[in-house]
């Protein structure tokens, strides 16, 4: 029996019983459902060097945790094993248990905040402004355009400076990777769909806020670099 089949047999149902919605994403299957209004996902994958190993994660807003996690906070262990078809679906029911003694409970902890940012820059004023803003400093679609934003930001990161940022950036990921639109109620404007995975979301917001609050210890152009290498 093949991991897919076992999951549908033996996960899906149970987790529907909790609202979570399955899903198979590339190499992922997940399972997610929302709480007021933030998504909740049980994410389990197969490493790409392991034979028989499944990996079990939980993630809430950018929180992920492994399920070893649990029992041993210091492990470093990352799959769990099986050797067969019926060892496979001994270790599905275990990652019921585990959701159900432990996942659950970790989602009640994780609160996040609410982050709206200010200005809501998917507005038709903020792509106006931001056409202006393009024109204005000779920028484009390319990695040059990118880097030389984060010159502009760090001269001057006014409001309209930083959501006009924030619109180009979203725009350029929306150019150069297909990404789609798309409006969280806690979080704001992001972009998904990046590089045609559904579940590959960022905020654009974020991206530029992250990259000034940490001094470009992460800058823009490398987390569209890291975007790259991962579509």
């Amino acid at each position: 029996m093949n991991i897919s089949k076992c999951i549908k047999m033996k996960l899906v149902s149970s987790l529907a019983k909790l609202e979570f919605k399955y899903e198979k994403d590339g190499p992922l299957w997940l399972f997610t459902r929302e709480v007021d209004g933030f998504i909740e996902t049980i994410q389990l994958d197969k490493g790409k060097w392991e034979q028989k190993g499944i990996r079990l994660e939980y993630i809430k807003e950018g929180q992920t945790i492994n399920s070893h996690m649990f029992i041993d906070p210091s492990s470093v262990e990352q799959y769990y094993y099986y050797k067969d078809a019926e060892s496979l679906e001994k270790l599905m029911d275990t990652f019921i248990e585990i959701t159900k003694e432990y996942g659950l409970s970790w989602f009640e902890q994780v609160t996040p905040k609410n982050t709206f940012p200010e200005e809501n820059y998917l507005e038709e004023n903020w792509k106006h402004k931001t056409q202006i803003f393009m024109i204005q400093n000779n920028l484009d679609y390319s990695e040059e355009s990118i880097q030389k934003l984060e010159e502009l930001l760090e001269e001057n990161h006014s409001t309209d400076h930083f959501f006009c940022a924030s619109r180009y950036v979203g725009e350029y990921l929306v150019n150069q990777f297909a990404a789609k639109w798309g409006m969280d109620r806690n979080y704001g404007p992001y972009v998904d769909h990046i590089g045609g995975s559904k579940t590959f979301k960022r905020y654009p917001h974020q991206m530029i806020e992250y990259s000034l609050e940490s001094h470009h210890a992460t800058s823009v152009l490398e987390h569209i670099q890291i975007i790259k290498n991962l579509v």
